[in-house]
């Protein structure tokens, strides 16, 4: 028979993304299962939409932060107690970017080297679970120290990660200062 598969849509803004990924990573439920987590913005979705964030409704961002806590008790998902500092806010963004540029590596892993093959895309899937692990730790876990603000945080986590050519390769080069173009071709500070 075949194995289950999950595909988990991952969101480092969401702490129930962030609930799902524990309970997906160390559940012994789910070790027989072949989870694929895949990076999405979820504001992005929401604005695409049309939809407004849920902390932007009124009494939902109340709700949000008791059920977080709720369910993280309920399913032993370690979660910090205060809101993270930098939440919400676009800090989250440079980290989502670079969670795609790895997830798309690990997607292409055996591709390049066919004499890899299966232990270059474990090695890539490995990669990427470490990142998450990392990211989701400093965002919602019971220690969090999301300062993702901090210019070079995003470089620094990704290279005490990964190493320096690899944080080089996989955080977008906009991402790398946090900086963006503007049409005339000028850097803009933020995102």
């Amino acid at each position: 028979m075949a194995r289950p598969k999950i595909t988990h849509y991952v969101d480092m803004l969401s702490p129930f993304s962030y609930t799902a990924y524990h309970i997906l990573r160390h559940d012994a439920v789910f070790m027989e299962c072949d989870i694929t987590h895949v990076p999405v913005s979820l504001v992005g979705l929401m604005q695409k939409c049309g939809n407004t964030p849920p902390i932007m409704i009124k009494n939902k961002d109340h709700w949000t932060r008791r059920e977080r806590l709720r369910w993280a008790s309920a399913f032993s998902v370690p979660m910090t107690v205060p809101i993270p500092p930098d939440f919400p806010g676009p800090a989250q963004l440079p980290i989502m970017r670079a969670l795609c540029v790895v997830s798309a590596s690990r997607q292409g892993g055996g591709r390049e080297g066919q004499d890899h093959g299966q232990n270059q895309d474990q090695d890539q899937t490995h990669l990427f679970h470490r990142a998450l692990d990392v990211f989701f730790a400093k965002q919602w876990g019971p220690n969090a120290v999301a300062t993702h603000n901090e210019p070079g945080l995003l470089q620094t986590t990704l290279r005490d990660l990964f190493g320096a050519e690899e944080a080089a390769r996989s955080t977008p080069h906009r991402v790398r200062d946090n900086r963006r173009p503007t049409p005339h071709g000028q850097h803009r500070q933020g995102l």
